[in-house]
């Protein structure tokens, strides 16, 4: 006899509910900052003196180039990240945490960790 099927006990539902809380707790760290969770990850993905385009970032987050575009855009208003210039191809702009990013990411990051 075949058992029935529990969602409570089916495990892509269990780690589906566990990342969700933990996404929950981490978000309140990035968003003292007024970060969306977007904007959160691009700032992880760039930390450390990472250089990369926004094609780049999508693919690494596995996210949308549009909905990675507008949150660089964002980021760049805002004054926490910097354009680089790419001389082999003038239709991409490499981007990286300045210096105040960097200092943001490195605040948010304590938090995060410790969350962890």
């Amino acid at each position: 006899m075949e058992k029935a099927f529990s969602l409570d006990d089916f495990l892509p539902y269990q780690l589906s509910v566990t990342a969700n809380q933990i996404s929950q707790e981490i978000a309140k760290a990035y968003k003292a900052y007024n970060l969306s969770p977007t904007q959160w990850r691009i700032l992880a993905v760039l930390a450390g003196g990472h250089i990369m385009t926004s094609r780049d970032i999508s693919i690494k987050t596995a996210m949308d180039k549009t909905t990675i575009s507008r949150a660089i855009t964002n980021l760049l208003q805002n004054g926490i990240l910097k354009k680089a210039t790419n001389k082999q191809d003038g239709r991409t702009t490499p981007i990286s945490l300045n210096a105040k990013g960097q200092k943001m990411f490195d605040e948010i990051i304590a938090e995060v960790l410790r969350i962890e």
